[in-house]
């Protein structure tokens, strides 16, 4: 019923699913702290762009803001750090 979009769909969410329970049984072995801010604050920025795809005056931009926006509001300072001492 839904073409070629149905399986790349489908796909998609048996990734995350699959992705999803990889994350969780292997936190219940093993914690890792994962930064999920910066996980996800990517997803959010390319599927604006996405969304905005020919409207340049809005997607310029947030393009040339995301480095910036990244840095000062999602990353932590170890992050941080680390960026500074390999910028040095």
């Amino acid at each position: 019923i839904f073409g070629i979009l149905g399986s790349a769909f489908a796909t998609l969410i048996s990734f995350f699913i699959m992705a999803s329970c990889i994350f969780y049984f292997g936190n219940k072995l093993q914690y890792i702290k994962f930064n999920l801010k910066a996980w996800f604050f990517p997803l959010i920025i390319w599927s604006i762009i996405i969304m905005l795809n020919e409207n340049y005056y809005m997607m310029v931009p947030i393009i040339l803001l995301y480095p910036i926006i990244w840095y000062k509001l999602i990353i932590n300072e170890y992050e941080k750090s680390k960026i500074l001492q390999i910028l040095k």
